[in-house]
């Protein structure tokens, strides 16, 4: 039987499927197409975002079954109504199951049940802020948020195991001793294997974007089943899964 299709809008410009979501769901057939995201700015989101529906519209005239909008900070440096009023328009230009990694995210929080959150991105103090007030406008506590500082839009990729380790210990050093998880916002951050590590140094569930997301595009064709050995939220399959 063939696989089935998903197809992913990217932020970079190009049709890479990311090598976290392959590796995760090898099964399933996933078509990439970018909206060329040129800095991890607000004014490198812009121009991409006029870009979303459109590229969402063209992989589904390719036969996909679903799409996932990729990129955490493309679709919330705008916030949490104009996030949701894009899903909507892609639903529209697609009929098709849609989701984003935002979506997939805070879908793996409140499956945790973490609603007081330590977060960690790759972003600037101004992308960490339109984060946060994200979060809280979809009902989330921000516990405590650090980010590195990071603008090049290749950066993020480039971030080494040990740097995020080093973050994701100081955001729960500076979040209150009730704290029920962390997030790691940015989906060029590269986590799938680190995950693990850090639940069992922190002792706390920990919600990564491109796992997340990737989970929830499989989610999306009602695909769920557990991946063992990749963490707390990776290891719980979707109840309705076959």
């Amino acid at each position: 039987m063939p696989r089935p299709r998903i197809g992913l809008v990217v932020p970079r410009a190009g049709s890479q499927v990311p090598a976290e979501v392959s590796a995760m769901y090898p099964e399933i057939a996933f078509v990439a197409e970018g909206v060329g995201v040129t800095a991890l700015t607000p004014e490198g989101y812009e121009a991409a975002w006029q870009n979303i529906v459109p590229t969402a519209a063209r992989l589904a005239a390719q036969g996909v079954g679903a799409v996932m909008v990729m990129g955490a900070s493309l679709t919330f440096h705008r916030g949490l109504a104009a996030h949701d009023a894009l899903l909507d328009a892609v639903r529209q230009a697609t009929g098709l199951p849609v989701g984003s990694m935002n979506s997939a995210s805070m879908a793996g929080l409140r499956e945790l049940g973490i609603e007081r959150v330590a977060v960690c991105t790759a972003y600037s103090d101004e992308v960490n802020q339109c984060l946060s007030r994200f979060l809280g406008d979809a009902g989330f506590t921000v516990s405590a948020l650090q980010g590195l500082g990071l603008e090049r839009f290749d950066a993020p990729r480039e971030t080494g195991a040990e740097d995020l380790v080093a973050l994701a210990r100081r955001v729960v050093e500076a979040a209150p001793a009730d704290v029920q998880g962390l997030l790691l916002s940015c989906g060029g951050l590269k986590t799938l294997e680190l995950t693990p590590r850090l639940e069992d140094l922190l002792g706390l569930p920990v919600v990564s974007s491109t796992p997340a997301a990737a989970r929830g595009a499989a989610h999306l064709l009602g695909i769920g089943h557990a991946l063992t050995g990749r963490g707390r939220l990776l290891g719980r399959a979707l109840i309705d899964s076959a």
